[in-house]
């Protein structure tokens, strides 16, 4: 079952009761929030035999579409989607669905189709059959052709709430407490989240050995946002190991600094700024710690 998007999966829910389902969508928005999934969701939900939208359902569409075997959703994923690929999916899409009303083909980060493969296929959208439902998946949309997506109905997914990422988390079999405490630095994202939840404590900065001179020299090799907000997110996760045994207020409100800090750099802050911010925030808390 989909854990949040209720926006989405309303809208979808009375696209499916009308039967008013178009030819093709891009689903973007950031990177990790469940887009995909939400894709392959639909299109169960569009061939469920008993007509549940986003509902659990046992019939034999749905069960074959959760064990990824249901020969009318197809679901490209590939590292660089070539020109071949785009020509192998284009023929199966003239083929009528061989049990639902709908064929579906899911094109996960899109934009990583090659030109000669994103030529081809708009030549698939210029002619699309009525029984085909393309769903291009992407956080890079402006990297599409133009003309791709001018024959697509884009839906902008939101991030995921703190308290559903949380919860996401949890149904993966990671612990409560610490699921709670990083879906709040992880922007909304299942794959932040996860990356997070896996690291090793050992790679991370000790905030017992932490100094205003290893600080600034570990700053000054951060060449680039990505990179700041990996050095961001392992300093909360080991200042929130060290809150949990002291609820030191002043860690608390270094945390929040750090929670700021990874916000303004999905704004696109300058990322010297960043740095500069985090630095003079460092400086204050480890004059609280001398």
């Amino acid at each position: 079952m989909i854990t949040g998007h209720s926006r989405e999966k309303d809208i979808f829910t009375n696209i499916i009761k009308n039967k008013s389902l178009l030819n093709s969508y891009i689903f973007s928005g950031k990177n990790g929030i469940g887009k995909k999934f939400f894709a392959e969701e639909l299109a169960r939900s569009a061939l469920c035999l008993e007509e549940k939208a986003f509902e659990d359902c046992e019939c034999s569409s749905c069960t074959l579409a959760r064990q990824e075997n249901n020969p009318d959703i197809r679901v490209v994923d590939d590292d660089t989607i070539k020109i071949d690929r785009v020509r192998d999916f284009a023929a199966d899409a003239h083929i009528s669905p061989y049990f639902g009303k709908y064929k579906f083909f899911i094109i996960n980060n899109a934009h990583l189709m090659t030109r000669d493969a994103a030529n081809s296929f708009l030549k698939t959208l210029e002619e699309p059959s009525p029984t085909t439902v393309f769903i291009l998946v992407t956080h890079k949309e402006a990297s599409l052709l133009p003309t791709i997506k001018s024959r697509c109905i884009e839906v902008k997914f939101g991030r995921l709430k703190s308290e559903e990422l949380a919860y996401i988390l949890t149904q993966k079999g990671y612990e409560a407490a610490k699921a709670s405490s990083i879906s709040q630095v992880a922007s909304g994202s299942v794959e932040t989240a996860v990356y997070l939840m896996e690291q090793n404590a050992e790679s991370m900065e000790a905030f017992q050995d932490m100094t205003f001179e290893n600080t600034l020299t570990s700053l000054m090799k951060l060449k680039n946002r990505d990179e700041i907000k990996n050095y961001v997110f392992n300093l909360y996760i080991s200042i929130l190991e060290s809150y949990k045994t002291t609820y030191d207020d002043t860690l608390l409100n270094f945390m929040n600094d750090l929670l700021l800090v990874i916000k303004r750099l999905e704004y696109n802050i300058n990322t010297e700024m960043a740095k500069m911010y985090l630095l003079t925030k460092a400086e204050e808390v480890l004059s609280e710690k001398r």
